[in-house]
């Protein structure tokens, strides 16, 4: 069953994939006018502007220090860290990403560019789903991007 749900999964990954490629996403603001952060109203669109080639930053919001204290360790993988993340203003849970960045010639390197779009356009276009994790916002700093992701306890 779990080798059946996995095939399913990559099956999903790969016709998302195919059906993402070339497609452009937006960035939705919050009513105060922010862009990207967990609360927004509907469904959260986190964009890359100007495409993925000479980046020196993805454009998210920088503020994640200040909306959010880092919890418990809870994994880690081949590009980054997961913690649990508490909402200052809410007191409510997520997890976060920290995938820290990779930089070449002091731009983005076009594969990390990459990555972190497929992952954020994946959260984008599935939205809220009963078999993935909700992305609910996307931050940076010069150091690292982290991904506030949907707590699955």
């Amino acid at each position: 069953q779990a080798i059946h749900r996995c095939r399913q999964t990559r099956l999903l990954n790969a016709a998302l994939s195919k059906r993402l490629a070339g497609s452009s996403v937006r960035v939705a603001s919050t009513s105060d006018g922010s862009s990207s952060g967990a609360r927004s109203s509907g469904s959260p669109k986190f964009a890359i502007p100007g495409g993925s080639s000479h980046l020196t930053h993805f454009g998210f919001a920088s503020d994640f220090k200040e909306k959010f204290t880092l919890g418990e360790y809870l994994g880690s993988g081949t590009f980054g860290t997961v913690h649990v993340c508490i909402e200052n203003a809410t007191g409510d849970k997520y997890a976060v990403k920290t995938i820290p960045k990779k930089k070449f010639g002091g731009y983005l390197e076009h594969h990390f560019v990459k990555r972190v779009q497929h992952e954020v356009d994946m959260g984008n276009h599935l939205g809220r789903s009963l078999n993935v994790a909700s992305l609910y916002g996307a931050y940076e700093d010069s150091a690292a991007v982290d991904l506030v992701i949907e707590l699955c306890t």
